[in-house]
């Protein structure tokens, strides 16, 4: 055998290896640059959030990991839909029926009304816990104490995904 063609299973391997590295570099790149998108958008919510929610108000959020990584703070201030599911002793499934969405969403209405302390509900269309409550997005389509004061919109710059984060204050309350 020639060493000509002894080397030619190492230059193809190169060669597919150089390809295979060019896109997953690419590929990479471009999750980095849409998932930056995104956290910047709840970078400035909860620095909206840390600013506007005082001491012995709370704020329940999606994705409370997230926003807790972001400022710790907001940890003994704030509370996951987790929670208002789990108050509800109904667990978010594939085949959650509409009743049980009906039911988590008259629990959380009862819970701003009745806990003074709630101040802002906040959601995106990430969270399934959040989106399931909120029929058409807006804020007044889960009761109408809730009144949108802050929205942070973004586009993903490479797969063009329209999001928003949601700020809801509620209304009309005596502290």
């Amino acid at each position: 055998m020639s060493a000509q063609k002894k080397y030619i299973p190492y230059v193809v391997i190169g060669v597919f290896l150089v390809i295979f590295m060019y896109y997953a570099w690419a590929s990479a790149v471009d999750y980095s640059q849409d998932q930056s998108t995104m956290m910047q958008s709840y970078g400035f919510a909860t620095y909206w959030l840390s600013a506007n929610l005082n001491k012995d108000d709370i704020a329940i959020l999606p994705s409370a990991d997230v926003f807790w990584a972001i400022d710790p703070n907001l940890v003994n201030r704030t509370e996951s839909y987790k929670t208002v599911w789990n108050s509800s002793n109904i667990i978010l499934r594939a085949n959650t029926t509409e009743s049980e969405i009906l039911k988590v969403r008259e629990d959380l209405r009862n819970t701003i009304h009745n806990d003074k302390r709630i101040k802002y509900l906040v959601f995106d269309w990430n969270d399934p816990r959040a989106v399931n409550l909120f029929e058409d997005k807006r804020c007044e389509s889960l009761d109408i104490v809730l009144k949108e004061v802050k929205r942070f919109s973004f586009i993903t710059p490479i797969n063009q995904w329209k999001n928003r984060i949601i700020i809801c204050e509620v209304q009309n309350k005596t502290k």
